[in-house]
């Protein structure tokens, strides 16, 4: 099994980044959205990363958006790949929508919009439309 180096992990406190954060208008209520405004050295996602999303529910890291640049599709395939890999990784569907889960998280990765969402299952199986809507 591989391991994901994804660059924030859910359940984390909003201190950890608030002095790194830029407030956007909400996508979810109760849930506050922010722009990660650093640049981030992750050796997966360098120089492809276009935005950083982090929803928050009471200062827990709830989900995470990543847009990423268009020329990204080698990164967004490998990606998946890494994620259906892992083991204990289930595909499974959310409004007909293809997305991948582990115990942990629910993982959606999309080609098309050159996106990643990932975020604790109740929440993604509840708003995942919301998130590519808006």
């Amino acid at each position: 099994m591989k391991e994901l180096n994804i660059p924030f992990r859910l359940n984390m406190q909003f201190e950890n980044w608030e002095f790194d954060l830029d407030f956007l208008p909400s996508r979810i209520k109760g849930y506050d959205s922010f722009k990660y405004r650093k640049k981030l050295n992750t050796t997966y996602f360098i120089n492809n990363i276009k935005k950083f999303e982090l929803l928050f529910n009471a200062d827990i890291l709830t989900a995470v958006i990543i847009n990423l640049n268009t020329s990204s599709l080698p990164l967004l395939v490998n990606l998946k790949k890494l994620i259906i890999e892992n083991n204990k990784t289930e595909i499974i569907k959310i409004e007909e929508i293809e997305c991948y889960k582990n115990g942990r998280y629910i993982y959606y990765v999309s080609e098309n919009r050159n996106m990643v969402i990932y975020g604790k299952p109740r929440f993604i199986q509840k708003h995942l439309l919301n998130l590519l809507h808006n």
